[in-house]
């Protein structure tokens, strides 16, 4: 699958903020729409970051959010028995 990889800016102790790391994976989905992701391949595209981090904050973000066009019918679905998500606008 080709997943653009986002690296964070430097930061000192090399901990994200979850506001970023949730606004990351948020990305990582909308850019393939309706393609389920692993946590493992989000994790892989966002440099420095763990699956378990991931996954925490796809625990955060999953339900309904704001589309890319403002409107408030997309939404982050996370399939708990296979470790996947999907963004659906």
């Amino acid at each position: 699958m080709n997943i653009t990889t986002i690296i964070p800016p430097a930061r000192p102790e090399r901990v994200l903020c979850l506001d970023v790391l949730r606004k990351d994976v948020l990305t990582c989905l909308r850019r393939q729409p309706c393609v389920p992701l692993s946590v493992e391949d989000l994790a892989d595209s966002l440099s420095g970051v763990s699956a378990s981090q991931v996954e925490r904050a796809l625990f955060e973000i999953e339900g309904p959010v704001v589309s890319v066009d403002g409107s408030d019918d997309a939404y982050v679905h996370r399939c708990r028995c296979t470790n996947v998500a999907v963004y659906i606008p």
